[in-house]
């Protein structure tokens, strides 16, 4: 098992650049990409997968169906403290269906969001309540960071 578990320095940058690289064949849905922009300016996190969820249907019997929207995202160590301390405010929230951890064979562990999305016509709402939640745990991580600083001196 490989020193992946949580998200560092540098590796956000060769995760970003893979997916430059793979966009052709595997494109964004193109409601989420500029969230999932504002969600990668955020330092300590990385988002690896998403779905704005869709309407979809049956193939069966032709009913339609709303499937939930959802992301992987890759988060720092002290993102992921922070994360563990406050997810349930996060989890709370009505267009926020659930929150899963998958620890993944090779050594990583990512926080999954499911969510009301295109399909729920909540897209919009759900990711500005999800992009303040980590923006929340930013400014906590940089308040941490300030008073460590200010003991030690």
């Amino acid at each position: 098992m490989s020193d992946d578990r949580y998200l560092v320095n540098g590796q956000k940058q060769i995760e970003l650049l893979e997916f430059e690289r793979g966009r052709d064949l595997s494109p964004p849905d193109q409601e989420i990409e500029p969230y999932l922009l504002e969600l990668n300016r955020l330092p300590g996190l990385c988002t690896l997968q998403s779905c704005s969820g869709h309407v979809e249907e049956d193939a069966r019997d032709g009913t339609e169906y709303i499937s939930c929207g959802n992301l992987w995202l890759w988060l720092s160590k002290a993102m992921t403290k922070r994360f563990y301390g406050t997810a349930f405010k996060l989890v709370q929230r009505p267009e926020i269906e659930k929150l899963s951890i998958l620890f993944q064979g090779y050594g990583r562990e990512i926080v999954s969001i499911t969510f009301q999305g295109a399909g729920h016509g909540k897209l919009a709402v759900a990711m500005a309540i999800i992009i303040e939640f980590f923006k929340d745990c930013v400014v906590e991580e940089d308040d941490v960071r300030a008073h460590i600083r200010k003991t030690n001196n």
